[in-house]
């Protein structure tokens, strides 16, 4: 799957985001979240951002969360 451009917030400009891969990252959403289905979020892949942010909104969450980095 490839990188999508769009604008975060925290960046401040248009940086590539991609969806949750792989059950660790979709399990911390759903903890983070409270929701079942979290393929609708993305994360920033600009190298030290991974900022979240749901898919229709523009905005992360408040305080904005970064999706830890699953070994």
């Amino acid at each position: 799957m490839s990188d999508t451009p769009l604008y975060c917030s925290t960046c401040k400009k248009e940086e590539p985001h991609r969806s949750p891969e792989g059950e660790r990252e979709k399990q911390w959403l759903r903890r983070l979240t409270g929701k079942g289905y979290v393929d609708d979020y993305w994360i920033c892949t600009r190298p030290g951002c991974r900022n979240i942010r749901y898919r229709w909104e523009g905005k992360t969450f408040d305080p904005p969360e970064r999706m830890p980095i699953f070994d």
